[in-house]
């Protein structure tokens, strides 16, 4: 679909969707909250006077009401569980329904009232494997709901004894009041309704590969076994006991593994051995179960996961290399523009060095790689100097090659190391309105001028010239606009600024500017008043709205008896260019 047709269709929904608001049959007055009394816990009384026979009472999170006034007077008792410092809302209405109410409200300020609880919390707070958590609440005079939050949401019965369900961890449990009706708005309460606690059922098992070791994980003709880490994330110092085995396809491989009783190191961590004696090539698994004896939380139970032991015995060779990128920016690293290359070697085995060779052929860089069958190594232009700073190589082009432990190197790739850096730069353009037009639409009720007030190039949006249809399709009234930007190497922020006002025969109109993407997604990005002059729109982020070439596009729209002259726009970007 063309950008033209694209985007009328896109306008057209979002018009009709989120622009206008029909204005009702009647005009009412603003009206008028008063006389806000909080003194019942958890409510919030007043009186709404308004010339409306209707008026919606609203407060945050909470469902609309709809009360009939009575000469001119509505008085309404809303619930205010969960809210603290909020206000009530009021729209004059013509039915008890939300389409019959005006789009202009007002609003006016309260400070809830509410009780605190009475939370009984277990006097143990060290839960281990088995122990229940009962939480007690007396709350005769609150309302709504009462939630605990520990890693995610419990409810709690008001005036009762509930159970909760604990996961591990460490930290506070609080508890907080909740509206009885969307349950949107929640407040929590003061230090006696939170504790500190700690939750240990069980304990993570994590099986890695050991640095330490010269190959981590795995076992060849030059290492015969392999250090792999056992990471349990409890205290230092604690006693195990660890249970373990190798498997292949899920199914243990005899003669492998055994037993460990030891103390956790200063890291809550542990080492231990695999050997690959009378094993074939191939990957196993560290399968098998770890226990940790806490004093304070008991035996702590759990299963070894993570872990795996290759067996590699073939000699060095890839089949192929994959490159991410032939030219880095060491100095940027961002915006799109790569601050290292990655080489992945495919079926590659025995290959475990790098190195990195200068135009004239001078070793540079000498770095290792895991052994594996799908290797990255990943260089940013750096190496380490003889007093372990990292010191940044000249521009020009390096070539990389694979390096097996015969000493035999394989050709891998070459990358081109630039050192410049971004560049700020500002555009701002300012153009006539019809300069930049490249579609329209107009409702059969509405007109399209150009040239209004004397300005060249200016538009003038009249929805409901012709007829008085209050719908988006008769009354619409919108254009299109592209302007192409500068090539750069990175767009940072593009923002719209709509000069004009409401037209001299429809005081008080308004015009929506909209910013369309590649995507055909539409956004509102600001409201151009009805005063004479510029209108910001959004700063927003630029990379979303730039089309190919460069182009950025937007629509200006009104509709619903709005009238609007547009003089012109300037369109503002900040990008940068390399330099």
């Amino acid at each position: 679909m063309s950008v033209r047709n694209l985007a009328r269709a896109v306008v057209g929904a979002f018009i009709i969707a989120t622009a206008f608001v029909a204005a009702p049959a009647n005009a009412y007055s603003l009206p008028i909250v008063s006389a806000l009394d909080t003194n019942t816990i958890g409510h919030v009384k007043g009186t709404v006077t308004s010339d409306a026979p209707y008026v919606l009472v609203w407060a945050p999170g909470h469902y609309d009401h709809y009360f009939a006034t009575a000469d001119g007077v509505a008085s309404f008792d809303l619930e205010t569980w969960g809210l603290t410092t909020s206000y009530v809302e009021a729209w004059p209405c013509s039915q008890p329904t939300e389409s019959s109410c005006t789009s202009f409200n007002t609003a006016s300020y309260f400070t809830a009232s509410d009780v605190t609880p009475t939370i009984t919390w277990p006097s143990d707070l060290k839960i281990g494997p088995g122990d229940a958590f009962p939480v007690t609440v007396s709350d005769p005079q609150g309302g709504g709901v009462l939630v605990a939050f520990w890693q995610e949401v419990q409810y709690l019965d008001r005036n009762g004894t509930t159970q909760l369900d604990l996961g591990d961890g460490d930290g506070y449990i609080d508890v907080y009041r909740c509206d009885s009706e969307a349950r949107l708005e929640c407040r929590n309460f003061d230090s006696s309704t939170r504790v500190s606690l700690g939750v240990h059922k069980s304990t993570k098992a994590e099986v890695s590969a050991s640095p330490a070791s010269t190959f981590p994980g795995y076992v060849s003709t030059r290492q015969t076994s392999t250090q792999l880490r056992l990471q349990t994330h409890r205290p230092v110092g604690l006693p195990y006991t660890l249970d373990w085995h190798l498997e292949k396809n899920g199914v243990p491989v005899p003669g492998t593994g055994g037993e460990v009783v030891d103390t956790l190191n200063s890291d809550g961590e542990t080492t231990f051995s695999a050997t690959a004696d009378g094993l074939a090539d191939g990957t196993y698994t560290v399968a098998g179960n770890l226990t940790v004896h806490d004093p304070d939380y008991g035996d702590l139970p759990g299963p070894l996961t993570g872990g795996t032991v290759i067996v590699d015995r073939k000699p060095a060779s890839f089949t192929s290399v994959a490159q991410t990128a032939s030219r880095i920016y060491p100095n940027i690293g961002a915006h799109g523009l790569d601050d290292s290359a990655r080489f992945t070697f495919k079926g590659m085995y025995g290959g475990r060095t790098t190195e990195m060779y200068s135009a004239s052929d001078v070793l540079v860089r000498r770095g290792n790689l895991s052994q594996s069958t799908t290797t990255p190594t990943t260089w940013s232009g750096y190496v380490t100097a003889r007093d372990n700073s990292q010191k940044l190589l000249p521009d020009g082009f390096y070539t990389v090659y694979l390096v097996d432990t015969a000493g035999n190197r394989k050709l891998a790739g070459s990358v081109y190391v630039d050192h410049r850096k971004l560049v700020a730069r500002t555009y701002t353009k300012t153009v006539s309105a019809t300069s930049t037009l490249v579609d329209e639409y107009v409702g059969k009720c509405s007109t399209l001028k150009h040239g209004v007030r004397g300005w060249y190039g200016s538009l003038g949006y009249y929805a409901n010239t012709k007829c008085g249809t209050q719908t988006s399709a008769a009354s619409e009234v919108h254009t299109i606009h592209e302007l192409k930007m500068p090539t750069g190497a990175y767009y940072k922020t593009i923002e719209l600024y709509t000069y004009g006002g409401a037209a001299k025969s429809r005081p008080g109109s308004q015009a929506v500017m909209l910013y369309l993407t590649p995507r055909g997604h539409l956004y509102d990005k600001g409201t151009a008043s009805a005063r004479l002059g510029t209108h910001p729109g959004y700063t927003s982020n630029a990379e979303t709205y730039l089309w190919s070439g460069h182009y950025f596009v937007w629509a200006v729209a009104t509709a619903f008896n709005h009238q609007y002259d547009v003089k012109n726009f300037t369109v503002e970007l900040d990008y940068y260019v390399l330099g």
